[in-house]
């Protein structure tokens, strides 16, 4: 695994006051949550992980759904996953209705 980076280092922002990108390549996605290419999709094939949208044959991963994703990701002790395991389509459900669902193609 690669060593997880801040959004202005996997996107190179530069410019003081510039915004940063709002969606991130597969590669950007992987490395700012210090997971593999490979385990993002995975996830996509399963219907799990964080939200994706498809733009042409580009996908591309939302900021804020990662950000999202993260956030619903806190556990406090290790049987917890067993719990949080039925409330991941929830979360899917959640950010649609929170952050809306314009060029997913995937449920």
């Amino acid at each position: 695994m690669t060593q997880s980076m801040g959004l202005g280092e996997v996107c190179q922002v530069k410019p003081k006051g510039a915004l940063a990108p709002a969606f991130l390549s597969e590669k950007q996605a992987a490395s700012y949550l210090n997971m593999s290419v490979q385990w993002l999709r995975k996830c996509r094939s399963n219907g799990t992980g964080p939200t994706w949208m498809k733009f042409g044959q580009a996908i591309r991963y939302p900021v804020a759904g990662l950000e999202y994703y993260i956030s619903q990701s806190n556990r406090k002790f290790t049987g917890e996953d067993v719990v949080k395991a039925d409330q991941c389509l929830k979360t899917s459900r959640d950010w649609k209705t929170n952050f809306g669902t314009r060029g997913r193609e995937h449920s």
